[in-house]
């Protein structure tokens, strides 16, 4: 749709997400709202140091790594 290759377009969509400004599920992209953006920032913040992260949108909780 873009008219530009679909390799360029592909690493500017990762790049986008990776940034938190769009969300992505199979081909359906979406631009997050800025109270999105900015809450889902905050949150990384807040849980950088936390047993529970945020991944895709879910909260989920850091599984211990045990030594062997």
């Amino acid at each position: 749709m873009t008219g530009t290759e679909e390799s360029i377009a592909e690493e500017s969509l990762e790049r986008l997400q990776r940034y938190g400004l769009i969300s992505r599920k199979n081909e359906t992209c979406a631009v997050k709202s800025i109270q999105e953006i900015l809450m889902t920032a905050e949150l990384k913040r807040a849980m950088k140091d936390s047993p529970i992260y945020m991944e895709d949108g879910v909260i989920k909780v850091r599984q211990e790594k045990e030594d062997k």
